[in-house]
């Protein structure tokens, strides 16, 4: 989480002229600096609930529960955020997530952004563009090709789908 934060905050603000993005991390089990006390509280969570558990069929409590959230000023997106504020923040995670993936592997993970555009106003787009490297092999699905900058689309192959099969394809890249 703190390594995500290092890049998402630059990133957001690239695509949104907005600062203070930040992810935080939301547990339901209380850390504690004494991992012996930790641990305790945790079990005594486990045996608290055992019989809730049991009717449920599933653990209610523990790190597979654990999620993140998007803060905006200290405001919960989730809650406070627009739609296009929580794509964009997705986004940026996204974005972050292919930087530090380079830092550790010296190369990027193909990147898929589905209906990536849609909600979003033109200059954002042309903003997430920016960072779409031509050393991230990038697959885009969209509804409307004319979303997306018309300089990313001449150095694209095109697939266009219609009722589940390919009925088109033009373009190469690197000498396919």
């Amino acid at each position: 989480i703190n390594e995500i934060n290092n890049y998402i905050k630059d990133i957001f603000y690239d695509i949104t002229n907005i600062n203070d993005l930040e992810i935080k991390y939301i547990t339901n089990i209380e850390f504690n600096e004494d991992k012996e006390v930790m641990k305790d509280k945790f079990l005594s969570k486990l045996n608290d609930n055992y019989e809730r558990e049991k009717l449920y069929g599933n653990s209610l409590y523990g790190p597979h529960r654990d999620d993140f959230s998007f803060f905006l000023t200290n405001k919960d997106l989730s809650i406070y955020g627009s739609q296009g504020q929580l794509r964009c923040a997705m986004i940026s995670y996204k974005l972050s997530e292919l930087e530090i993936f380079n830092k550790y592997k010296k190369e990027y993970p193909i990147l898929l952004l589905d209906d990536v555009f849609s909600e979003l106003d033109l200059n954002k787009r042309n903003n997430i563009i920016k960072y779409l490297k031509d050393d991230i092999q990038t697959i885009i699905t969209t509804t409307d090709i004319d979303m997306i900058d018309k300089q990313i689309v001449s150095k694209a192959k095109i697939i266009t789908i219609d009722n589940g099969k390919v009925i088109k394809q033009e373009g190469m890249v690197n000498n396919e």
